[in-house]
């Protein structure tokens, strides 16, 4: 799993991840030192729900994020775009 700071890009796929995959101990908004610990801590702490959670959200990366299950509609997106 990864702990990163939900912000831009990291915030959208926050929001548009299945309920089950929106882990507290991943989206981080807090600036300070110990919640970042916190949550690294867990993740380091639990390996049996980190590896689980990580196949969990690799699978959806994939499914979401991969070019090459999704050319088509992006092609459609940019033709589109460029009024073809």
């Amino acid at each position: 799993p990864s702990v990163y700071m939900k912000w831009g890009g990291y915030e959208d796929m926050y929001e548009n991840m299945p309920k089950k995959l929106q882990h507290k101990h991943t989206a981080m908004t807090a600036e300070n030192a110990r919640p970042w610990i916190d949550a690294l801590s867990y993740w380091i702490e639990n390996p049996k729900e980190r590896i689980e959670y990580g196949k969990d959200l690799k699978q959806w990366v994939v499914q979401e994020y991969d070019i090459n299950h999704k050319i088509d509609e992006r092609i459609e997106f940019y033709d589109k775009l460029l009024g073809l």
